[in-house]
């Protein structure tokens, strides 16, 4: 299966670097399908060396407004849930992920954007208020995914709000 082919692909990567950088050339080089695929397997190193994608930070958040596929789109985002960007690159991820969010995108896509934007919300609390108004605006249309995400961030910003944080 594809799966099992990205994981194997994953796995012969593992944590050479000289191999994720040709996996990279592939993510912001290549056609639509081999962006695709790149960022499949980009997916799954991730989750066992998270540590190879910092030196392409900067790259992977430009390449959320270059993208040719929206899988390497629904991935960039996915991994930016879980990884702190240097505060240079906060602006430019936060509209990439604003820009998801309220745009035509995948569930997925928005999911992943909305938990973007409250982790670095987090930090600058005046974004959560941005936050929760584009949520409870798409929260009556959106799928049951879409809906439980929102209502977790709901909740989270306003147990912020309440305690004044």
């Amino acid at each position: 299966t594809d799966k099992e082919n990205f994981n194997q692909l994953a796995n012969e990567i593992g944590c050479d670097e000289k191999k994720f950088a040709d996996l990279m050339d592939y993510l912001f080089n290549g056609n639509k399908r081999e962006q695709q695929m790149a960022s499949y397997v980009l997916a799954h190193v991730f989750n066992k060396y998270p540590e190879l994608i910092y030196p392409y930070e900067n790259d992977l958040i430009k390449a959320l407004s270059d993208y040719k596929h929206i899988a390497l789109k629904r991935v960039l985002l996915k991994i930016f849930q879980t990884v702190e960007v240097n505060e240079e690159n906060e602006g430019i991820l936060l509209e990439a992920a604003f820009d998801s969010l309220s745009g035509n995108e995948p569930i997925a896509v928005k999911v992943f954007a909305m938990t973007v934007i409250y982790q670095i919300g987090k930090k600058y609390p005046e974004i959560l208020h941005e936050l929760k108004i584009c949520i409870e605006d798409q929260l009556p249309y959106g799928s049951a995914g879409f809906q439980n995400r929102g209502m977790k961030i709901l909740n989270a910003i306003n147990k912020k709000e309440k305690r004044g944080s």
